[in-house]
């Protein structure tokens, strides 16, 4: 995402002073970039919330396993 608005920063520029962009292949560049670091961000977000609740799942899963170990060893 880093690299994409880096690479916008320029064609922003002659846009806000010309009000035209005559580097369109950087503005492809910087929209494609920005979207695939959203992109990458998002999916990030969503694995690690998956992965926590199957921790949690599994944390309860041993807990359940010792508790019925406990009661059959009395």
């Amino acid at each position: 995402m880093a690299l994409g608005l880096a690479a916008g920063i320029p064609v922003v520029a002659e846009f806000a002073q010309t009000g035209y962009v005559s580097k369109v292949p950087s503005a492809i560049l910087a929209v494609g970039l920005v979207f695939c670091g959203a992109l990458a961000f998002s999916t990030g977000c969503i694995l690690d919330t998956v992965a926590k609740a199957t921790r949690k799942r599994w944390e309860l899963d041993v807990y359940r396993a010792e508790d019925e170990m406990r009661r059959r060893q009395r």
